[in-house]
């Protein structure tokens, strides 16, 4: 098993191999679209059904929680501090 568990994307050699600015720059463009996208400026969906069944609504929310669980998956593999396990 990989160190840090079955889930660690990286392991703590490979920290470091990546460009800090690059990082904070996704992390704060991450964080204002999940706020934008949160706040729904785009507009409410419409009434439609996806797949038959799913109302946008629902869709829309579900591809948000998607989101922002891959947007706090990185923050935790990639800004996290070394030795704050």
């Amino acid at each position: 098993m990989a160190p840090g568990g079955a889930f660690a994307l990286m392991d703590s050699s490979m920290r470091g191999q990546h460009s800090g600015r690059l990082d904070r720059f996704v992390a704060w463009g991450g964080f204002a679209i999940l706020v934008a996208l949160h706040l729904d400026v785009f507009g409410s969906p419409g009434a439609e059904l996806r797949l038959g069944w799913l109302p946008d609504e629902l869709a829309y929310r579900l591809v948000w929680i998607l989101l922002a669980w891959g947007y706090l998956l990185f923050l935790c593999t990639r800004l996290w501090p070394e030795g704050e396990e």
